[in-house]
Parts: structure tokens; sequence; C-alpha cells
């Protein structure tokens, strides 16, 4: 047999003990006057000792002193632990715990609050519909900090074995109601067990069969959350005899519904039916977590564990959300197949979730930021140099770049998303190798609330977007979220962007503009949210960035999907020896003594990343109507359009995604302060960024100006001028004769008549496309291949054969 400790460790001479008493209704020990709690958490209390219940029976009568604590205690199935003995703890935790510096128990008030709130929904309930719902569930949230430091025993009891404490927990926590409000309470608690000790945080991978049935708490990001599931709770039977009203109502007991054996009223056996709208059924939800990316060891898959969700912790979370879970671990058998009783030898296990909490904010929770901080963050909104605090943060070990780090900020921040235009930011990194690209994009990924991060070349459609898999459990097909669903309202952040194959690219269109995802596979047709901002990183084709090109011709994206970032950041690396010195001392500074000086940002990366949360749940920047701001902005979009008309070429400076783009980063900057309006200053830095960022890579490389048309059509005006002159002077000698002549005849006729316009010479590249739109048309014909390649001009055959 095992030993026996003090914290109460399972034994085996408990489990012989229970294996001796018969296990029948009237063995159980259920809590004290309140309703049993969820069976889920199978509590299993027994009477110690054979003939205790009719002890109890024939001596109710006398005085309770002269009764034997030791032979009528109650002893909790397979342990040592007195059950009075941890009633008592628990009820003394709760009536006199207090926090410090405070006078009055810390649970009484929050017991208080939830009677009051509760009892005004009753009201409102029986007001509206002229009843109340019957047995809502009411939670309580106990911190496990709290109990380890009332009763070090009691916290060990309650880890260890938390199938039998937390029950008890729910039990004295609806007598402590009865107490209260000197009534039966209409409804049953629950109570919450979070913030466990450090020793109870365990890694996904490092879950063993130790830790079986005992209390965890693990960290991931959700991957998966199903549908909602009825379990049921209390079954209902009633006797199909004919005249026999028989019905008896059984709980759920160890995950079943044991159906009665004989009917009570007419003793007919094996005559009881389930009746199924008359039982009760209670939420349950399947969530797949899988551990956070930085918990990941290098060169290791991520792991994956199953919570249960009950009650109302249904639809707490959703995918994406990095989510901090306190359960049970349990282990359950599984069957080779349906049509047999055989078990597998290898159990599946899960975790049955006491409370899962969000690790991030979504929008709208500004109750769970306590006033200090909040406090906090109204003083470091009111700092004259703000902007400079929060860039001087992000990435601190990256040198300078001040701009691009105040474009990322524009995108943590975000703007308001309204009916009519998305608020996220997208953004895209590109240009020579070793300029921090990658950096960037790590710094984002961990400041960021919520987000995938990815990389283009070992991503497919599916994996971006939903991909369908089969349940384990139905074999039913599921949806299953990518990176772009899993980002929603977060920051998805893609790395060698240009390496994507050209299918999973054609996806991006329709996230970066509707920021929506449709599927259409396997029989699921929906639509899902991806209200996510991308980050892109990609690297010129040709490895160095060539100036003497565009945009486009650089990278492997088409024009339509280069449009739809908001900035475009081109860096490059120039050779300037005082720049470079500087950077060189600066890199030697962070590898060497100078670390802890040189890379030491004004804010902690954990307060910032709050600081953004909370600004993008609480401020909402509009822009008035009438204010200068409002004709800022339109004075600036007519402005540049005016420019880029007066250069008589067809330029365009600036499209309505710029003038979008212009508004979103004006509410982020205003968004960064806290600030419920946008100011002139706003537009006038959000202008300023684009002109540094977007404007640098629209600059036709020919004329040196800014052509909007670069990035819309890949073609800027004078490139198009361009094109027309080469055709038209193709046209012109193939229309002098000869008919038929070689494509190097042609280059060269075509150039001499290029010098003599006073252009540049034709290019082979340029020939080829002249005569393929010719082709197109049937104004020629092309033969032969390389310089073997012979034209005929289909033109001068037509008029041939009308003369004749």
């Amino acid at each position: 047999a095992m030993t026996s400790s003090p914290g109460g460790q399972r034994t085996e001479l408990g489990r012989s003990e229970a294996a001796d008493t018969q296990m029948t209704p009237s063995s159980m020990s259920f809590p004290l006057g309140g309703p049993t709690s969820t069976s889920r958490r199978g509590r299993r209390i027994f009477q110690s000792n054979i003939g205790a219940t009719e002890r109890r029976s024939q001596t109710s009568d006398q005085p309770s002193q002269q009764a034997d604590p030791v032979v009528e205690a109650n002893f909790i199935y397979g342990t040592t632990i007195n059950e009075s003995t941890a009633r008592k703890q628990i009820r003394e935790f709760f009536v006199s715990f207090k926090d410090e510096g405070s006078d009055e128990p810390k649970y009484i008030k929050r017991l208080d609050k939830v009677l009051d709130e509760a009892n005004k929904e009753l009201t409102a309930q029986k007001t509206a519909a002229g009843a109340a719902d019957s047995e809502p569930v009411r939670s309580i949230y106990v911190d496990g900090v709290d109990v380890h430091q009332f009763d070090f025993q009691l916290y060990t009891w309650m880890v260890n074995f938390p199938s039998e404490i937390v029950p008890c927990m729910d039990s004295e926590v609806w007598q402590l109601a009865l107490r209260r409000t000197q009534e039966a309470p209409a409804f049953s608690f629950q109570v919450k067990v979070l913030n466990l000790m450090e020793s109870e945080h365990h890694p996904m991978r490092d879950l063993n069969p130790e830790h079986l049935e005992t209390m965890i708490s693990i960290a991931g990001v959700v991957m998966r959350c199903s549908d909602l599931i009825p379990e049921m709770d209390t079954g209902y039977f009633k006797c199909m005899t004919m005249n026999c009203s028989g019905a008896a109502q059984v709980a759920l007991h160890d995950g079943r519904i044991q159906a009665p054996s004989t009917c009570p009223e007419c003793n007919q056996k094996y005559s009881m039916t389930m009746i199924h709208n008359e039982s009760t059924f209670t939420n349950k939800q399947l969530v797949k977590v899988q551990e956070a990316p930085e918990s990941i060891p290098q060169g290791e898959t991520p792991q994956t564990v199953v919570v249960y969700a009950f009650d109302d912790l249904y639809d707490v979370c959703q995918p994406g959300d990095r989510v901090n879970i306190t359960g049970i671990f349990r282990a359950s058998p599984v069957q080779l197949n349906n049509r047999s009783r055989n078990l597998r030898d290898i159990y599946r296990t899960f975790v049955d979730a006491l409370n899962i909490q969000p690790s991030t904010t979504s929008e709208n929770e500004v109750e769970e930021f306590e006033e200090e901080d909040i406090a906090k963050f109204k003083t470091l909104s009111e700092a004259p140099n703000l902007v400079d605090q929060l860039v001087n943060s992000l990435a601190p070990s990256i040198w300078e770049l001040e701009d691009v780090k105040k474009g990322l900020l524009c995108q943590l921040f975000g703007a308001p998303t309204t009916p009519h235009a998305r608020g996220d930011v997208n953004i895209l990194l590109c240009g020579d190798p070793s300029t921090a690209k990658s950096q960037f994009l790590g710094y984002v990924h961990k400041l960021a609330p919520r987000g995938v991060k990815a990389v283009g070349s070992g991503s497919s459609a599916v994996g971006l977007t939903a991909y369908i898999s089969r349940d384990p459990d139905t074999r039913e097909l599921v949806l299953e979220s990518g990176a772009l669903v899993l980002s929603d309202r977060g920051v998805c952040c893609i790395d060698e962007f240009d390496k994507m194959p050209d299918q999973t690219k054609a996806i991006l269109h329709e996230v970066m503009e509707q920021q929506t995802v449709s599927v259409a596979k396997a029989g699921i047709v929906c639509s899902l949210n991806a209200r996510t901002a991308v980050l892109a990183c990609a690297n010129p084709k040709h490895s160095r960035w060539d100036e003497k090109i565009s945009v486009i011709e650089n990278l492997t994206l088409s024009p339509n999907l280069i449009s739809r970032f908001d900035l475009i950041y081109l860096m490059l690396d120039r050779r300037d020896e005082s720049t470079d010195i500087r950077l060189a001392t600066h890199i030697t500074k962070m590898f060497g003594e100078g670390l802890s000086t040189q890379a030491e940002p004004p804010l902690e990366p954990k307060f910032m990343q709050q600081y953004i949360a909370y600004s993008r749940s609480v401020c909402e920047p509009k822009i008035v109507d009438g204010s200068d701001a409002e004709r800022q902005i339109q004075q600036t979009y007519t402005t540049l359009r005016r420019e880029g008309g007066a250069s008589g070429q067809g330029v365009v400076s600036v499209t309505v995604r710029n003038l979008e783009s212009l508004i979103r980063l004006s509410k982020s900057l205003a968004r960064m302060s806290l600030r419920t309006e946008v100011s002139v200053e706003d537009v006038n830095e959000a202008m300023r960024l684009i002109r540094a960022a977007t404007f640098k890579a629209a600059v036709d490389p020919t004329t040196g100006k800014v052509d909007m048309n670069l990035l819309a059509t890949g073609m800027s005006a004078s490139m198009v001028a361009r094109e027309q002159s080469v055709q038209e002077f193709v046209t012109q000698v193939l229309q002098e004769g000869p008919v038929t002549m070689k494509t190097s005849e042609l280059l060269v006729r075509v150039s001499r008549k290029l010098t003599d316009a006073g252009d540049k010479t034709a290019t082979d590249a340029e020939i080829q496309k002249s005569l393929r739109y010719m082709s197109d048309r049937g104004m020629v014909r092309a033969s032969g291949t390389g310089s073997d390649q012979q034209v005929t001009f289909l033109g001068a055959l037509a008029a041939a054969a009308t003369l004749a």
C-alpha cells in the first residue's frame, strides 16, 4: 500500500475500504443543503465505515457531543482527507480572507456583488416573461494565490484532488449565500479557480501521467472552437406501462446516466424510457489549444491539448486568442471501434476547464485593466514626447529608421473600423538583404495583441485561409482556421512575401481590402472574418535592389496586390562612410558591454503591449465635420491631384486608396495620444509618412517623378509613352517593307528611327512586346525563333490582294 502524507495523498487503503462499501445512493455524501454540483467534476465522497449511515440515523436524537468524531467522519474516497475538516477550512477561507489594506472579506464582498446582480436579473426576467429561468449557474472566481497564502494544506488538497475539493467549495459558497440571504438561492454556484502558483504552470509537452486528476494551468493559442455540444446533465425517465405514471430523474455520474432498472411505482422491470424533452442539458464546447510560438523548443513541432469548456465558459475564447487555462487534467479510454467494447491501451487526455482567461484584451473589455494601470496610461498619453518614447521602445536594438518605426506603430494602434472602410494598416517592407526587415517583423509579432507569423515559402493557400479536417470523435468534416483567420483583430506577419506561390498571393486580395475569407469546400460554404493588418517583408528578385527599375520590376508581386498596402518602405543598403561608422559602433556595443545602456527601451514591452490594447479598446478618434483636419485632408488630396495633372503627361500623383490611407494613419496617430479627435498635426504627420514611404516607392525611375500608376498598373505615364513610341516606329518600318524581314533587322531600323527622334535605342524585349501586341490583333505573323525569327507584315499582303 502507498504511504499517506499530511497533504492528503492517495492511498490503497482508502480504495480497499471504499471497495467493501456498497456504492448505493444511501452511502453517498453530497453537499449539505445546497444543490449538487455538476457531475462533470466527478465528486466521489463515500462513508468510510460500513453501517455509519445507520448509526447516524439511530443516534440522531442524542446530543451531538456524544458522537465519536473519528467514527462518524467522512473521508474522501482514496485519500486521507477528512471531508468535515476540508469544509471547515474552505468556510474559514471564504469568511476570513482579506486583501492587504482591506477590512472587508474579499470573497464575501464578491459573493454579495454576485447575489445583487443575480437578483436584479431574476427580477427583470419575472417582470418580462412572468417566470425566471430555473437553476441558472453563477460563477465565483477564486485566486489560487489567495488560497495558498491563507492555508497551504487547503491549497495542496485543492491542487491534488480538485474533483473532490472543488465541489465542496461550490457547496460552501451556496451555504454562505443561504446564510446571508436567509433563503435558498434560486441558482447554483461554481467556483472558478485561476492564477495558480508557478509550480502548477506546466508546458503542454511536459504533461505526463503524474499530472492526471490534478489541477494544472497551461497557456497557448486557441486553434479551434467547436459548435455548442448539448451534454445531458439530468435524465428524465418515465414508465411506459399502461396506466402507470411512474417517473424518475437520474443525474450524470462518472460520465454516464444509468437508467433505472425498475419502475418506482409499479415495480415493472426494464419499463423506464428516457424522455429527452424533460431532461436537462448543459453547454459544452471543445477547444483545441496549441503551444505559443515563443514557447516551442527549436526544431520541435508544436503540441496541442484538447480542452472541454462547460456552462458559462462556452464561447469565452475565439480561434487566435492567447489564453491561460486552469483545469483538471484527465484521461478517458478510447474504443477500438463503435461496434466493440474493447478499449485501446492508450488513453486520450484532455483538460476539464475550470477557468479560461484570455491573455489579450478584445474590444470593449476595459474592465480587465486595473485603475492604477489606467492612470499610468493617461499620464503617458499626456507626455509631450510620447511618440519619441514609443518609437524608441519599438525594436530598440535596431538603429535609426524612425520613419519605419512610426509606420509600424500606426499599424499596431490601428484606426477604428467603419462599415464603409477598414481600419487596419497594411505595410510592406522591401529592399536589400540585411536591412532589419525580418527583425522588425519579429518585434511587431511580439507586441501585437494577437496574430500569427508565417513564411511565404512554407505557406499554402489553405494554410493561410481555412482547411477541412475530420473530427476524431464525430468523424464529421469541420473547418479549421488558417493564419489569416487566426489573426482576426490582430496582425498577420508574413516573411519572404516574394517567395509565396501565386495561388496564395491571389487570396490576399480579398483579405487586404474586404477583410473576409470566402470558403467553398466539401459542402461548407461560408465567409470568415479576417480583420487583420498585414505586415509583409519581401526581397528583390535579383537579391540586390536595382534603383534603375521600378518596384514592380524589382519584386515578383502583381501591381493590384502592391496597391493594397498603405505604406511601402524601401530599405536600401547605401554606402556612406559616416553612416557605416555609426552603424558599426552601435552593433559592436550591442554585442559588447554596452548592451544594457544601448538596448534599454523607455517603455517595457509588457507595458507597451497593454497601452496598445487599452488604446484600441477605449479610443475611437473621429474627423469632425467642418474641422481644420477635414479641410486639411481635402486640400492635400486636391493639391496632389492638381500637381499630377499639370505635368501634361497623364501622371497620377495620388489615388483614392492613398486618401483612405491618409485618413487611417491620421486616426492611428490620434489614437496613440488617446485623443478622440484628429488634429491638423496628425494629418500633416500622416502625409509626411506617406511621402517618406509609398511616394518614394512610386517614383518613376525614368523621370524621377511620383506616379501612382506605377503601383496601381505596373506602368508609369512615361513607360506608356515609350511603349506607344516603339509601337509606332515598328509599324512604320514594317509598312516601308519588305513584307518579310528578320527581327534583328527590324530592331536596327527601329533603333535608328528612335535615335533620330531624340530617344534611346530600342531593346529586343520592347520589340518582342510590340510584335506580340500586333500578332494578337492579326497585323503580323512571326515564324522561327532567336536570330532566325522572321516577321511578315499582314497589312501589306492584304493591300496587295486588294489591288490584284
